[in-house]
């Protein structure tokens, strides 16, 4: 039996085939960081471990964050009417990256969207999320790392 960590398993899925994309790349979003590493240190190593990706699925996930946000600023509750659409994210991210999907998102980006889906605790860790993502995108942008 392995004794190890089990989250570092590459394990099996009914499919038969090895998990290793589940666990692809690495996910920098932190609410516990001071919001100043988030949106340049972590923002910029989130950009460099993403592979490529299509601008209109970009423009699809970061577009439905920013309009939670508009919806916040415009005094929306956040915890009745974000956060839930919020938490779908992980699921669309999930469907996005589906093996033979139009567009297809990389693991890579969909364990960005679940990790902060996952973090992402409060308003306030919200905030900081938004302003993560936003300084990813752009990072994305000027590393060329963004295909139309």
């Amino acid at each position: 039996m392995n004794q190890g960590n089990p989250s570092r398993s590459p394990g099996r899925g009914r499919s038969g085939r090895g998990r290793e994309d589940a666990t692809a790349g690495r996910a920098y979003f932190d609410p516990g960081r001071p919001k100043a590493e988030l949106v340049d240190e972590l923002a910029e190593k989130q950009a460099d471990e993403l592979p490529q990706i299509n601008s209109s699925q970009l423009r699809k996930f970061f577009g439905e964050v920013k309009d939670l946000y508009r919806r916040l600023q415009a005094r929306q509750d956040y915890h009745s009417q974000i956060e839930p659409q919020f938490k779908m994210l992980r699921s669309k991210a999930y469907y996005a990256s589906r093996p033979g999907g139009q567009q297809q998102i990389s693991p890579q980006f969909r364990n960005f969207i679940e990790n902060a889906v996952k973090r992402v605790g409060d308003e306030k860790d919200f905030r900081l999320f938004v302003a993560h993502f936003e300084a990813v995108v752009g990072f994305l942008y000027g590393k060329r790392k963004v295909r139309r």
